[in-house]
């Protein structure tokens, strides 16, 4: 039984609050432990007030204080006998969530799967040997809506259900003539039973079983009910070679796509989940970059125009009094100009340009809507701010606006211009976000800018809101 543990993204951490979290082992295995999540990049080392890469060997060993970590992941991970749990920095209270119903928790998961989803290409043979955690939760979710691997048998019933088999009931059973026709009062059909006692079908409910045993502590989670279909085990079916070979044989006499998927999920599971005690093997369902999926959030439910095509957007596109024509661009994020680089002689477009969140073509108000994803924790102290966007963040801010300055001109629209952060129990918060305040640079004062709004969103309504649009 794995033990479950609780941390916050991005919360500081000191060496001895690690070392107290991981009594069940030795300082061995725990320094061990520590190590494998360091190098995971889900754990990260910092020196609070002093540049680690100013300090020698001796220095360094004296500054033992001053040592913290902090987790900069979100999501579940498993390693050795230990299951941690990992929120997200704007949660208040994870112990409140945990232990009472993992609401936020099971949502935080739902957003981080169906962002990755609509960003990632669907394979039915991806490679999990590195990380098999995500692996056993879709084998399950995969049994849970589908059932068990099955084949059906072709059978021939006496006046049965299914579709008459002609060539058998004119030749087998008695033809009564009326008026020089043939009737049949008795017939053969044509059926398909379910094969209980195929191998592959018997195998899947052991690997479900055996999953579902491995990840109880966590299928709640999930919203994964624990099965035991089988007394089973895996090698109960032979050895890996054998099983290899089953599920190989049976994967190139299936033509059905999903039936296909199973099975390489399967062999997945079988050759990927043999790990030994001394690997000490780590096993992530969740994402080191919880901003992008804060990102992808913002995008949904403010309704991203940037990659329709300009043709469909209902937008005058072009100017000749003021040299202005947009009408050989593809989409509206294609006006955004690109570096154009003179160097020795050669004359270079760059590739890559601004990239902003969300920008939102609103005709009723005739204004282009400009709404960039911060995934920070403004934090407020008398005369101090900490933990908010940057000065290169607020910059930007200005500068998406300047790129969409003359199509916005020759439209007559105006603009909005805000950062959009996550709050947790944003009670003010009835669907559209509470404005939190603006933040301003007075260098752009003379160009005419939009102050930046700083919109707080309840993260639960806007995960709601994401799941239901998506």
């Amino acid at each position: 039984m794995q033990r479950i543990l609780l941390f916050k993204e991005s919360c500081q951490l000191s060496e001895e609050y690690l070392d107290k979290s991981f009594d069940n082992s030795n300082d061995f295995e725990k320094e061990k432990i520590i190590n494998k999540l360091l190098l995971s990049r889900v754990l990260k080392r910092v020196v609070l007030n002093v540049d680690i890469d100013d300090l020698n060997t001796s220095e360094e060993e004296n500054h033992d204080s001053v040592v913290k970590y902090k987790f900069s992941f979100v999501g579940i991970l498993t390693i050795d006998s230990y299951c941690l749990v990992v929120y997200p920095k704007y949660i208040q209270n994870i112990d409140n969530d945990f232990y009472n119903n993992q609401l936020k928790l099971r949502q935080i998961i739902n957003v981080i799967d169906k962002s990755r989803l609509m960003n990632e290409p669907i394979s039915g043979q991806e490679e999990y040997s590195a990380n098999i955690l995500p692996l056993m939760i879709k084998i399950l979710k995969d049994y849970q809506s589908q059932g068990l691997y099955h084949t059906d048998q072709a059978i021939i019933e006496y006046n049965g259900e299914g579709s008459i088999n002609w060539d058998l009931t004119v030749n087998e059973c008695q033809t009564y003539l009326v008026n020089k026709k043939p009737y049949y009062f008795d017939f053969y059909t044509d059926n398909q039973r379910l094969d209980e006692f195929n191998i592959i079908r018997k195998l899947h409910a052991c690997i479900i079983t055996d999953i579902a045993k491995q990840l109880e502590p966590i299928l709640s989670l999930f919203d994964i009910n624990y099965v035991e279909l089988t007394n089973d085990t895996i090698f109960d079916f032979g050895d890996i070679d054998h099983i290899n070979y089953l599920l190989n044989s049976e994967l190139s006499l299936q033509f059905i796509t999903k039936k296909r998927l199973i099975l390489c999920d399967l062999l997945n599971y079988i050759n990927n989940s043999q790990y030994s005690d001394e690997e000490l093997g780590i096993d992530l369902y969740g994402t080191n970059s919880f901003n992008l999926v804060w990102e992808q959030v913002c995008r949904v439910i403010y309704q991203d125009d940037l990659s329709k095509k300009l043709s469909s957007l209902k937008l005058r596109l072009s100017d000749a009094k003021n040299n202005i024509d947009y009408r050989s661009l593809l989409t509206l994020k294609d006006i955004v100009d690109k570096p154009v680089w003179n160097y020795q002689g050669e004359k270079i477009t760059a590739s890559k340009t601004l990239e902003l969140d969300v920008l939102r073509v609103n005709h009723h108000d005739k204004k282009f809507e400009i709404y960039d994803g911060k995934y920070y924790t403004v934090k407020v102290n008398k005369n101090s701010i900490s933990g908010q966007p940057g000065v290169s963040d607020i910059t930007k801010q200005y500068l998406y606006q300047l790129a969409f300055a003359k199509l916005a001109q020759i439209n007559q629209f105006s603009f909005s211009n805000a950062f959009v952060i996550p709050v947790d129990e944003l009670n003010r918060d009835y669907g559209d976000g509470v404005d939190y305040g603006f933040v301003k640079l007075a260098i752009f004062n003379e160009l005419n800018l939009n102050d930046i709004q700083i919109i707080a969103r309840d993260a639960q309504i806007a995960f709601d809101m994401f799941l239901k649009m998506t």
